[in-house]
């Protein structure tokens, strides 16, 4: 599947005023937000939901080591790559990086915490869709069962 990397002159008219807040922001265009320019209410979606994490209490480095540590477990290169390089912009210690893109603790106790935590929670992602199709299966039969047979 090929996906178009918009600029801000090829991009729908829709998404150029924020693609162009994105340019601001990060003084660049990153190629996902040029990608979701194709579609200007995922790439709006995508940038309030980036904000609205960014309001949270977790201060950057832990919103960076949630992000790492979740594009690590997805095992998304392209996600690490990126966010490593955002990090990095945003002065994270390059030993917490490090840590989180070889699958290693972080020193830093707190954040160590919290990095296994979004690993646990990973886990319980990859395994949810599974239990809900074991739990589906499960209710069918027991809703099979329940009914009285049909005579013929």
């Amino acid at each position: 599947m090929n996906f178009s990397v918009h600029s801000l002159d090829t991009a729908p008219e829709a998404a150029k005023e924020t693609l162009a807040g994105a340019k601001k922001a990060y003084g660049f265009l990153p190629n996902l937000l040029a990608v979701m320019a194709e579609a200007p209410a995922l790439l709006k979606s995508y940038v309030a939901l980036v904000d609205l994490f960014d309001q949270t209490s977790l201060n950057v480095s832990e919103r960076q080591v949630v992000l790492l540590t979740t594009s690590y477990e997805n095992g998304c290169d392209y996600c690490v790559a990126a966010h490593s390089v955002i990090a990095g912009l945003q002065k994270v210690p390059h030993d917490v990086v490090d840590a989180i893109r070889h699958g290693r603790p972080i020193a830093d106790r707190k954040l160590e915490a919290l990095r296994r935590e979004v690993c646990e929670q990973a886990v319980d992602a990859r395994e949810a869709p599974s239990r809900f199709w074991e739990a589906l299966d499960e209710a069918e039969d027991e809703r099979a069962e329940a009914q009285p047979a049909k005579s013929r």
